[in-house]
Parts: structure tokens; sequence; C-alpha cells
């Protein structure tokens, strides 16, 4: 199917709002403005009815440094929601491109390769 990116996931269920309390407002913000210019959305006669887009930034904190490439990305099928919440993103903390490999917490998540190069994310 396109669009639809396979890879192995190690996920740790856990709340990660405090983490995301300083970045929260301003990802929702734009990924709202996404969702109303059509780049982000669900709809019947595209991709089998399944949402597409998903927005993403880089995760800087004094626990995961800058040299750690970590980010903070939109859960799947997340596209019909115009208005996001915490519980709808996931930080990924690692990522391991040759295995296929990302290691995050939070909420699922999707569409690893694409944002893998757009977030500069490099094997650890």
């Amino acid at each position: 199917m396109e669009g639809v990116v396979r890879f192995h996931a190690d996920f740790f269920s856990e709340d990660i709002s405090k983490l995301l309390s300083g970045c929260f407002s301003e990802i929702a913000a734009w990924r709202r403005l996404m969702y109303l210019t059509g780049l982000i959305g669900q709809n019947p006669n595209r991709y089998s009815g399944f949402g597409y887009g998903n927005i993403s930034r880089r995760y800087v904190s004094a626990e995961q440094p800058r040299k750690h490439h970590a980010f903070v990305i939109s859960g799947s099928q997340t596209g019909h929601l115009c208005d996001s919440e915490m519980k709808h993103y996931t930080l990924v903390t690692a990522c391991y491109p040759k295995e296929n490999k990302v290691v995050s917490k939070g909420a699922d998540t999707a569409v690893f390769r694409i944002h893998d190069s757009r977030n500069d994310l490099r094997a650890q």
C-alpha cells in the first residue's frame, strides 16, 4: 500500500506529556494548519480511505541533547483529527536505519523512513 512503511519498533508505553510540554503547542498548531490546508487528512477516495500525512519536529532537552537526533512525530492514522492531543504523538529516541528499527515512547507512530531523512537521524 502506498505510504505505509513497515519497520521494527521497540515501543515503550509511557506518559510523555511532561517531555512534550515545551513543544506541544507549536507542533499542534502547525499540524492543525496542515490539516486545514489538506496536507494532513483522511479521504475515502485516497489511500484506500486511510489517513495521510504526519508532522514531526526535532526534540532537544537536557536528557535528550541535540546529538541524539530525537524527534516527536504524530501517530499513525490520526489524519481524521483536526485538533490533536499529546496522546497522538510519539517521541522517537533512537533510530537504526540499517536494521529498519526505531525506539520510541508515548503513542504509536509511523512513516519512519520519510521522517528519518528530514530530521537527520543517524544510527547510534
